[in-house]
């Protein structure tokens, strides 16, 4: 990796830390705490559903937009209204003004991922691409796993002061982003300045927002392949969302196990993200790709029978290492095969389908709890495993066809 990408990379790995670290403090103690502030028994799936709808609502915005400009304002709009949205979390007392900032931190969340998942697409070369995104998925799922485990010890004693404790991160990450801007500016600059040189070469009109850029898109296997890994994903970790708190402490787990429920399931991606593309030379991209919908489908099937804690915990790191590659594989497959221009329209495209999958699932996960907290995980698993057919059909084909454009 160059030493332009490397820094663009880890800056960003930095900020998305960070900011991961405060807002999956939230997630273990969410539940508990909507439950806890509504009094509703309906408000979890709905609140956290709604976070994922105006998360979904933010990102192909965002996306057309960093294809138009430059991703570093709504990297900085995505946090700054997150901080507001944790900041007001913390002072809500009742059922709407939950509704109210849960949403906008979703609005935060969705435009802040979109940007610098396009920001790496558009800074990387196609031979970088893989390391990139295993950089950028282990900083996501590194913050995910101490923050997770933050927020089962601290968080459960301290319920308030764990969205200002999110809020505070998130401005850190902010500050940290700002600090940093003039370099990452550049860095967008030069790459965008080389694009536009490739395609003068080709094709005039792809530089400018055309119909035929949109259709040339949907034309894309890749874009397809990575569709059914975002639904796929998103059916799974929209009942995790919802039911994975309720779920555990049900098998007799205490908040000190649920916390290292989130710790076993992230130390893999702590430990082997940053040297993932070593694995990437020996196996093929296409089954890499399939390991998310498949493995974590079986294992979110399995889990609903498992009752021993302790089991759990073991096949929450078993899980980890097998879908580990996911993730980097089929983000290398879509950006390699997408265009400069076209890469946040991707991105957006992509995690609003997976944002929309895990906001109804959410949804439906907390109705369905009432009847049994075990049904959703086995819709979701056969859902997810379904999905790995038609996804693998797309990818291959996405692999024969790609063209590497820049």
């Amino acid at each position: 990796m160059s030493k332009s990408s490397q820094r663009i990379v880890i800056i960003l790995s930095v900020s998305i830390f960070v900011q991961f670290l405060g807002a999956m403090a939230i997630s273990p103690i969410l539940p508990i705490f909507l439950k806890h502030t509504s009094q509703k028994e309906y408000s979890i799936g709905l609140i956290i559903g709604l976070f994922f709808a105006f998360n979904l609502l933010a990102q192909y915005p965002t996306g057309k937009y960093v294809d138009k400009h430059s991703p570093i304002i709504t990297i900085v709009a995505g946090l700054t209204t997150f901080v507001i949205g944790s900041i007001f979390m913390g002072l809500a007392n009742n059922f709407v003004s939950l509704i109210v900032f849960r949403s906008i931190q979703g609005a935060g969340s969705g435009a802040f991922m979109v940007s610098t998942n396009s920001l790496v697409a558009k800074t990387s070369t196609n031979d970088e691409k893989t390391k990139a995104f295993a950089y950028i998925f282990g900083a996501q799922m590194s913050g995910t796993t101490i923050g997770a485990l933050l927020g089962s010890t601290f968080g459960l004693t301290h319920l308030r002061q764990t969205f200002f404790l999110a809020a505070g991160l998130s401005l850190i990450s902010l500050i940290f982003t700002l600090f940093n801007l003039k370099l990452i500016k550049d860095s967008h600059i030069q790459s965008e300045s080389k694009a536009n040189l490739v395609l003068k070469d080709t094709d005039q009109s792809l530089i400018n927002p055309t119909s035929k850029r949109h259709s040339i898109l949907f034309r894309n296997p890749a874009v397809y392949g990575a569709i059914c890994w975002a639904i796929a994903s998103g059916s799974i970790s929209g009942v995790y969302e919802t039911l994975w708190s309720p779920y555990f402490i049900s098998r007799g787990g205490s908040g000190l196990m649920l916390g290292l429920s989130w710790f076993c399931f992230g130390a893999p991606y702590i430990l082997f993200s940053w040297k993932i593309d070593k694995i990437f030379k020996h196996l093929k991209l296409t089954s890499l790709a399939l390991t998310q919908p498949i493995f974590g489908g079986i294992f979110i099937f399995v889990y609903a029978i498992l009752k021993n804690v302790d089991i759990i915990v073991i096949f929450c790191a078993v899980e980890a290492i097998l879908i580990l590659p996911g993730s980097p594989a089929i983000q290398t497959i879509l950006t390699r095969s997408i265009r400069f221009h076209d890469q946040g329209r991707a991105q957006g495209l992509i995690l609003s389908f997976q944002i929309a999958t895990q906001a109804i699932f959410a949804f439906a996960s907390g109705l369905l709890a009432s009847k049994s907290i075990y049904l959703s995980f086995y819709v979701g698993g056969i859902f997810s495993v379904l999905l790995a057919v038609p996804m693998a059909i797309y990818i291959k084909s996405a692999v024969k066809t790609d063209s590497s454009h820049p």
